[in-house]
């Protein structure tokens, strides 16, 4: 079921489901954003999410956590703006401009099946403003910077069976 939306679908905190065979695509801006940043979310995505261009498929602020089996893209793919944001993929995440799983404040990214494909412009996964943990058995890379990056620190696991690859770093943390 395609849903076209003209302006961004804002989320209060809770929990949401985004169906299987869903399609959501924003003609402008962000597709799914919280823009308050006390919300407390659970997004699960069994479906399609799709940013404009310039936009992102998931913003989210405050503690969140998406789980995503489906497809999610845009700009960037997903931003968690908020202490301790976590993202586990098995299905796809693409940043097609930008970064494709971001989480400003650490945070948990799992790439957790061999099929899982987290795919950046500019980063695969970055975490930033605390430590950050990636755990990959799929596929994450980053076409013109890294693959992961952990500007605060942290720690990766690369699973057998896990790629990583960026233009300048597979992996790097600064």
């Amino acid at each position: 079921m395609p849903i076209t939306l003209t302006s961004t679908a804002v989320l209060l905190s809770g929990t949401y489901i985004v169906p299987p065979l869903t399609d959501i695509t924003a003609v402008a801006g962000n597709a799914l954003y919280a823009p308050l940043p006390g919300t407390n979310i659970t997004l699960t995505n069994l479906g399609t999410v799709t940013g404009a261009a310039g936009g992102t498929g998931v913003k989210l602020n405050g503690t969140a956590t998406v789980s995503n089996s489906g497809v999610i893209g845009g700009q960037n793919g997903v931003r968690i703006q908020g202490a301790n944001g976590s993202i586990d993929n098995t299905g796809t995440i693409t940043g097609s401009g930008g970064i494709a799983a971001y989480l400003s404040g650490g945070g948990v990214v799992s790439n957790s099946a061999p099929t899982a494909r987290i795919a950046g412009h500019v980063d695969g996964v970055a975490i930033g403003g605390a430590s950050g943990s990636v755990t990959n058995a799929g596929t994450i890379t980053g076409a013109t910077n890294a693959g992961v990056l952990l500007n605060s620190g942290g720690s990766l696991s690369n699973l057998a069976g896990g790629y990583i690859a960026g233009q300048s770093y597979g992996v790097t943390t600064r």
